[in-house]
């Protein structure tokens, strides 16, 4: 674990954490193995200290949206993380089911391998003599949206191991975060939440997010992720094929939204016309006429 990392509220950074795991290595390994038997995660590591970050895109600072949390946490608790996302992400790939279309949080996947994943499809119907556009969606605070119930109820998909379970759930029970600011401590139990600086929160967004990669989009449409932020590729024949696929798929991806209560906004999400046909395609989101942009990042 990386020692310039800030530590959490008990001031243990990872270069103490790790002379004391070399001093005591059965006493931490024996602790480790308990929680896991005990499908308990001990609740001094819950407490995540807050601190707010300005996000550097933004210009003016005056509103809540232009700041980033993130939450510093114990560094053992951090430890734990690792090592039980470890078994559960094994499983997900024993039991095949880990879409290879989740590009973020992966291992030998990066933003350039997106792209170029999405450009091949465009490039290939453009070749065909058919109609592209790209539709980049908003997932409303992502990370802070995540429910829990929608988590737990994959994690039984992918069969994840009882004790692992468990011990996730524990996680997640009585969760504290903490925030100093102007000499006042305010203190908030969390009921949703991927901690931002927690070990386990992206591949665990991964987990929730997965379910709607595997929704059978119209056979035209193509979905990929890259972390929180969802792309569809579209290619039709013709304008009028190619609003009612995307149509389609907007109303597809709306509906798994409202049923784990995550909101994607209509006002961030961005298209793009690769060909000048598909300009004239009206896409409708939630009752809202979407507008082309010239470029997306």
């Amino acid at each position: 674990m990386n020692s310039k990392k800030a530590p959490g509220i008990d001031h243990f950074a990872s270069d103490i954490c790790h002379q004391f795991t070399m001093s005591y290595p059965k006493l931490i390994t024996d602790f480790f193995n308990r929680s896991l038997t005990l499908q308990h995660f001990p609740k001094q590591w819950k407490m995540a200290y807050v601190k707010i970050i300005p996000k550097p895109s933004k210009k003016e600072y005056g509103e809540l949206g232009s700041f980033l949390p993130i939450g510093l946490l114990p560094m053992f608790g951090k430890l734990l993380e690792k090592l039980f996302i470890k078994k559960v992400t094994h499983c997900a790939s024993q039991n095949g089911k880990i879409n290879r279309r989740q590009f973020g949080f992966r291992e030998q996947t990066n933003s350039i391998k997106t792209i170029n994943t999405a450009l091949d499809l465009v490039q290939r119907a453009k070749e065909n003599k058919q109609l592209a556009e790209a539709i980049s969606l908003d997932i409303k605070a992502a990370f802070d949206s995540a429910w829990w119930p929608a988590l737990f109820n994959r994690l039984r998909y992918i069969a994840c191991p009882n004790n692992i379970f468990g011990l996730i759930r524990s996680y997640f029970q009585d969760r504290v975060v903490i925030l100093d600011h102007a000499g006042e401590r305010v203190k908030k139990t969390l009921s949703r939440d991927c901690i931002q600086g927690s070990t386990c929160g992206p591949a665990l967004w991964n987990i929730i997010l997965d379910e709607l990669l595997y929704k059978k989009f119209p056979e035209e449409c193509h979905a990929q992720a890259l972390a929180d932020d969802f792309l569809l590729i579209i290619t039709a024949d013709n304008v009028h094929k190619i609003q009612t696929i995307a149509n389609q798929a907007l109303s597809i991806e709306n509906e798994w939204g409202t049923g784990v209560k995550l909101t994607f906004g209509h006002s961030k999400t961005q298209m793009l016309a690769f060909t000048p046909k598909a300009k004239s395609a009206q896409i409708e989101m939630a009752g809202y006429i979407l507008t082309f942009k010239q470029e997306l990042k």
